[in-house]
């Protein structure tokens, strides 16, 4: 695993706030979420984890198509690509009925994950508010990974 060392808060607040600017709703999630609510102590990142609540991945898209960034990865659930020598993942999180719901669609199976109600939290950074996503919201995530991500089944 490589941890790019332009992989820096300063990076993840820089794509974050464009993506925010172009219309996205985004949050941080993963290590950098578990890092900034002092969950985990301050450590190298391989990637950045993002969930992004919207009903398709059209306006991420045309988004990565517009900075001609290179997408590395693309399903249902997920889209990864890369900016500057780090990887951005981002998950798709639908809001359906007050429930945030991210759908695992393949050839072999298909699935639905329910993540909790309250999905993320606000927090000032570097005089800004972002969204995180909750303790509550990583361990949940945790705790079905091994069943989401048993032999891949949607690739």
């Amino acid at each position: 695993m490589t941890f790019p060392a332009n992989n820096t808060q300063h990076k993840l607040i820089d794509i974050v706030r464009y993506m925010e600017s172009n219309g996205l709703m985004i949050i941080i999630f993963g290590g950098w979420s578990a890092e900034l609510l002092d969950i985990e102590k301050s450590r190298p990142h391989s990637d950045i984890d993002l969930l992004m609540i919207d009903e398709t991945f059209d306006n991420l898209t045309k988004l990565i198509a517009h900075n001609k960034w290179d997408i590395v990865k693309s399903y249902s659930h997920k889209k990864a690509f890369i900016v500057d020598g780090v990887m951005i993942e981002v998950f798709l999180v639908k809001s359906i009925d007050g429930e945030y719901i991210t759908e695992f669609i393949g050839k072999k199976m298909s699935m639905s994950f329910n993540w909790p109600s309250k999905l993320f939290i606000k927090k000032i950074i570097k005089g800004r508010n972002f969204k995180l996503a909750t303790k509550e919201t990583m361990n949940n995530y945790k705790k079905s990974h091994k069943k989401i991500h048993s032999n891949s089944p949607w690739k």
